[in-house]
């Protein structure tokens, strides 16, 4: 890589020429580079990972709305007295608009 950092050994600086990094710090930096390659492909992978558990999560969560939505339309129903009239099957967003209106105690 142009523009690196080298380490110099302060031990003697004069046994070493311009521009020249002692083998272990070779090394070292080789083995700190794997490590940060390594631990940007653990935080990319983390971060796809994020994005679909957040996405399912919306899902569920737009699920969970409508079965809430669902079951205030059937327990308007039952206290409306309309279930004593006939095996009619309620339409759930009138009900959730008569429901609004009258205000649920639920919410």
């Amino acid at each position: 890589m142009s523009g690196d950092l080298t380490v110099q050994d302060r031990g003697d600086a004069s046994t070493q020429s311009p521009g020249r990094e002692p083998s272990d710090a070779v090394e070292l930096r080789e083995e700190l580079q794997l490590y940060v390659e390594r631990a940007t492909e653990k935080l990319v992978e983390l971060l796809s990972l994020t994005e679909a558990a957040a996405q399912g999560v919306q899902s569920l969560s737009e699920q969970c709305s409508q079965n809430a939505r669902f079951i205030r339309a059937w327990v308007l129903f039952i206290r409306s007295g309309r279930g004593i009239q006939g095996p009619t099957v309620p339409n759930p967003m009138v009900l959730e608009e008569e429901m609004e209106e009258e205000g649920d105690p639920a919410q």
